[in-house]
């Protein structure tokens, strides 16, 4: 059955990847094009002064469009945009298969809590009540890891190539790690401990929202495992030893040269301390209004897809019975789950824009769907195994169902996702090959680059000069012969359906992308 959950969760996020998403929206043109600059040089090339400046060898943190990001999801995706080229499938399997992988990662954490092994360290003991290691038992794991496979904002996140789909894998690797300690043999504890650590690490290096809510959750788990602070230090120094080795200079980054995209849009700015207090409440609140859970998620079109919330509606009951399950906060992960869940919108809540945010809220994933998993657990308990599986199966079903339809109206849905620039590009290219042919539009360069894909040192030695197509600031003249696409922004209305937009060689007339660049 897990085989099956897997094949199911694969089938949506891997079906026609390159497609659906239509086109491809900014930030991904600049991952992808990254990747491919760190594969072949192990550098970045950045913008300064309008000028492009090479970093420095294998760079932590790349700076795109006036804002500093880590560099996970680009090193993630080197050896697969090297290996097997560039383009939207590529730029786009690390979501995938990192969305994949959460959904096994939440399979055996699922499993680990239900044995319960590592309780016996709360208690004093040591031995795990489950011989031979992950073994499955019961349905509490098979529900966690289908509810992951069919949820609906997952799903989607597992689509596009943004580096916060990194973090559910990372951070419950991380869980996994450290609730196997007490239970693996003795010989291996240092090392289980230490993965641990690095899995925290990779999760709080990941995203930046994560810095905050990472801490907080392994509070949940200093929790989870009874408080024996002794004990715990002999047990886990590694796991600190290394988080705190590779989370000390992030944090230095984050609050100095990484300060800058949080300053803009933090609940702080231009207010004061008790207005800022009450809109991060109200803004922690919406996270939890069930229309933001189960039914419509929130308002960007890129961060869930359509009939659902951040969960499918048909996880709701399953979802309100494991909540009921937490009260019992001697049961293997409720101390945990309950820290998880609280802590989850935090970071998102901070900030004045977008609330409520899923991307910023990522770490919701994937502990509400181990609470729906425990729910589904409680079910068998009290109608039987056979009902709850048929219950189950009703509700991942549904939700796969509603998830393939929705994933269809997002192959429609031009403009959310930027299509245009890259088809643009192929129009021109095919009716102006020889050029000059120009680009105004958001991130046009990495468009650009994406596209023409120059060997990354001729980018990083001539900048812009290295490509074809003319990458030109708001209110530079076109060239005379410049060719442009047009009409305006019908490239982004219609994805499907164009055969040749009309394209124009008058400089006079507006680009069909003319959006402000920063460029």
């Amino acid at each position: 059955m897990l085989l099956a959950i897997v094949l199911l969760g694969g089938l949506l996020r891997f079906w026609d990847l390159g497609g659906v998403p239509p086109g491809l929206f900014r930030d991904e043109a600049e991952k992808g094009y990254t990747a491919l600059e760190l594969w072949r040089t192990g550098r970045h090339g950045e913008f300064v002064a309008g000028q492009v400046v090479a970093t420095r060898f294998l760079p932590a943190f790349v700076e795109v469009g006036g804002a500093e990001t880590s560099a996970i999801y680009q090193y993630l995706s080197a050896p697969i945009v090297g290996v097997f080229g560039l383009g939207r499938t590529t730029t786009r399997a690390v979501a995938a298969l990192t969305g994949l992988l959460t959904i096994l990662a939440a399979w055996a954490l699922a499993v680990r809590l239900e044995s319960g092994g590592h309780l016996e360290w709360r208690r004093g003991g040591g031995a795990s009540p489950v011989p031979g290691g992950l073994v499955p038992r019961g349905l509490v794991p098979l529900a966690a890891a289908a509810f992951v496979a069919v949820g609906p904002t997952h799903v989607l996140f597992s689509r596009w190539a943004q580096q916060g789909i990194t973090v559910p894998l990372f951070f419950t690797l991380g869980v996994l790690a450290v609730v196997s300690v007490p239970v693996v043999a003795q010989r291996h504890r240092r090392a289980m401990a230490a993965v641990a650590g690095l899995g925290f690490a990779a999760a709080f290096y990941g995203y930046a929202p994560a810095r905050l809510v990472v801490p907080v959750l392994l509070l949940g788990l200093w929790w989870e495992m009874g408080g024996d602070v002794r004990r715990l230090v002999r047990a886990y120094w590694p796991s600190a030893a290394l988080f705190f080795l590779f989370a000390l200079p992030i944090l230095a980054f984050a609050i100095t040269e990484g300060s800058g995209r949080f300053n803009r849009v933090s609940v702080f700015g231009g207010r004061g301390l008790g207005k800022a207090l009450g809109l991060f409440l109200a803004n922690y609140a919406a996270h939890f209004d069930p229309r933001f859970l189960f039914l419509a998620g929130d308002a960007n079109p890129r961060h869930g897809l359509a009939f659902s919330g951040l969960m499918g509606w048909a996880e709701t009951p399953f979802f309100l019975l494991g909540l009921w399950t937490l009260r019992d906060r001697a049961r293997a992960g409720s101390r945990l789950l309950i820290v998880w869940l609280l802590a989850a919108p935090v970071a998102a809540a901070l900030t004045a824009d977008g609330i409520p945010h899923a991307l910023r809220s990522i770490l919701f994933f994937p502990a509400v769907h181990l609470i729906s998993a425990r729910g589904a657990g409680l079910l068998a308990g009290w109608a039987g195994r056979r009902v709850a599986l048929v219950a189950l199966g009703v509700a991942c079903v549904a939700t796969g169902v509603l998830d393939a339809v929705a994933l269809g109206r997002v192959a429609k849905d031009g403009a959310s996702w930027q299509y245009g620039p890259l088809e643009a590009l192929a129009v021109m290219d095919a009716h102006h090959p020889g050029g000059p042919n120009a680009l105004v539009t958001d991130y046009a360069v990495y468009y650009v680059l994406f596209h023409e894909q120059p060997d990354p040192r001729d980018f990083h030695e001539q900048g812009t000069a290295a490509l074809r197509t003319l990458v030109l600031a708001p209110g530079t003249p076109l060239p005379d012969g410049a060719l442009v696409a047009h009409p305006p922004f019908e490239l982004f209305a219609r994805p499907q359906g164009i055969d040749v937009p009309a394209l124009s060689g008058d400089p006079a007339d507006p680009p069909a992308m003319m959006i402000r660049t920063g460029w």
